[in-house]
């Protein structure tokens, strides 16, 4: 449905289907990489997740 906003030409959308669902899934992991620093940071542990930023 949501590639039916952009186009209606059918082959467009099956061959958008399968990288619009892998990017949907990633985006899940992605909300949780970023709350879970946020949480440590609210918390007052800014040292770790200053290591983790000069190793990534």
């Amino acid at each position: 449905q949501l590639l039916g906003v952009f186009t209606t030409d059918l082959d467009v959308i099956r061959a958008g289907e399968g990288p619009l669902r892998m990017l949907g899934a990633a985006v899940m992991f992605n909300a949780v990489g970023n709350v879970l620093p946020a949480a440590l940071r609210g918390a007052g542990d800014t040292r770790a997740m200053m290591m983790v930023g000069f190793v990534a």
